[in-house]
């Protein structure tokens, strides 16, 4: 009743995604953020669950279709309204960030790595990363990075949310998802930090 979601549709893709609020504006509200139906939804559970729950993660893997079916910015303003709603009814709760789906680190590395012109290194770091997911890539150089989007339709909306999560300070614990070889754990962690650090985190 709250969200655009378009009850209608009949796409599983679509059935388990959350969908913006209807009141989600462009313009930040002092008092609500920039969605009252928002603001008002978490104000209200946080002041109810004070000093039982408090740690809240915003929404789930929001770089997937399956369960996000908005725009990376209306993501940020849900998630700055969140923010918003969760302090003002307790100023000790933890606000957590979605938790971006796996694949989207390893992209974001070795698109890193190839634009170092670090171009073998990105290959083998690519082709281990997504072995579980039988993706494989036998050359990839410069030119070919646009290919790698074209892997995965998500693949481009993936990497517009690993770099917009970082932007804005509206979150106090940054969490992901990983399912990939457990060797690969420290280079994204170090990774994460790296990003968190150059924002101010």
């Amino acid at each position: 009743w709250a969200t655009t979601c378009d009850p209608s549709i009949k796409n599983p893709q679509l059935e388990k995604s959350n969908c913006p609020p209807k009141d989600l504006t462009d313009e930040w509200n002092d008092q609500y953020g920039y969605s009252k139906l928002y603001y008002d939804f978490l104000y209200n559970l946080a002041s109810h669950t004070k000093g039982s729950i408090d740690h809240f993660i915003i929404s789930n893997e929001v770089n997937s279709l399956r369960f996000w079916h908005g725009t990376r910015d209306q993501y940020l303003r849900l998630r700055k309204t969140a923010y918003k709603a969760i302090h003002d009814a307790n100023p000790d709760a933890v606000v957590i960030d979605n938790g971006l789906a796996s694949p989207v680190w390893g992209i974001a590395i070795t698109k890193g790595m190839i634009e170092q012109g670090k171009t073998e290194e990105a290959v083998a770091f690519f082709n281990g990363y997504m072995l579980r997911r039988g993706t494989k890539i036998q050359k990839l150089s410069v030119e070919q990075l646009q290919e790698l989007e074209t892997l995965d339709p998500e693949v481009e909306l993936a990497i517009e949310f690993s770099d917009a999560v970082f932007k804005a300070p509206t979150f106090d614990w940054l969490s992901f998802h990983f399912y990939e070889p457990v060797e690969y754990l420290p280079q994204v962690i170090t990774y994460v930090k790296e990003r968190m650090a150059k924002n101010g985190y």
